[in-house]
């Protein structure tokens, strides 16, 4: 039999690697528009946009715009300070409009979502009074136990949810566990993608590095399965059943075999 050639590999794995960025970054509607959320029983203004903060600012942006568009009631900030604090103060720092205007926040102390809040009201003049700051969780999990909370005080639905693309899919049955009866509407802020040698796109934009987009992507399908590892009722009891289809779990495990190393800890 003869050999697999090294380029019908990489493409093999790019395949992949997009299929399971795609599955990820879950989107309910084709864009966040008037038209779109109506399509999906949304008037304008009536709903909540709730933004899992993170290192990936597009989000900062999507928000800003489309409260300028009218679209949302109130923005819901979570976030806390937690694993990736860090990489969103990096992130921010080395933003050419955003470095600037964060400079005044206290490194130490400010949370994601305030270091968020106060992007999008000094940056984007987002009135203060359209958000409601979470600013407790440390994890996707607290995420939605605390939104939750301040959701619930508000007697607010839909719910648009936006996230990093590649934990978008995990915080949609987050906050499915919590909040079971409200309408839910997933938008991930765009779709990863990477080339034949698993670099993010575009090059030497994507908010991660290669290793860093292998270890969220890979890390997320063992979260997401219900057996005795994973966050489902059968193992943390985090989120409800997902059923995973078979072609994503197929590129799951092609992907782990030949990146055996890639994958993160148990963060929540």
């Amino acid at each position: 039999m003869p050999a697999t050639s090294p380029s019908a590999i990489g493409a093999s794995m790019q395949q992949a690697a997009n299929l399971l960025g795609c599955y990820l970054a879950r989107r309910d509607i084709l864009a966040l528009t008037q038209q779109a959320l109506g399509q999906a029983g949304v008037a304008p203004g009536e709903g909540v946009l709730v933004v899992l903060c993170s290192a990936v600012l597009d989000t900062v942006r999507l928000a800003a715009q489309t409260w300028q568009r009218g679209l949302w009631g109130r923005i819901l900030l979570s976030g806390g300070v937690g694993h990736s604090t860090a990489l969103l103060r990096q992130a921010v720092a080395s933003h050419p409009i955003y470095g600037p205007a964060a400079a005044g926040l206290p490194d130490a102390s400010c949370t994601e979502a305030g270091i968020f809040a106060h992007l999008l009201t000094h940056c984007w003049k987002v009135p203060s009074a359209a958000l409601l700051v979470e600013d407790r969780s440390t994890n996707c999990g607290e995420n939605a136990a605390y939104s939750a909370q301040l959701l619930r005080s508000e007697n607010r639905s839909p719910l648009v949810l936006m996230q990093d693309p590649t934990m978008q899919q995990r915080t949609h049955y987050s906050f499915r566990q919590f909040l079971p009866q409200a309408r839910l509407i997933s938008f991930a802020p765009f779709i990863p993608q990477v080339d034949t040698a698993l670099n993010p796109l575009p090059f030497g934009q994507s908010p991660w590095s290669r290793e860093r987009y292998l270890s969220l992507l890979m890390g997320e399908i063992p979260r997401l399965r219900d057996d005795k590892d994973g966050y489902g009722p059968k193992g943390k009891g985090f989120i409800p059943h997902v059923d995973i289809p078979q072609p994503v779990l197929q590129a799951y495990l092609l992907l782990k075999q030949e990146l055996p190393s890639s994958g993160r800890a148990a963060l929540g």
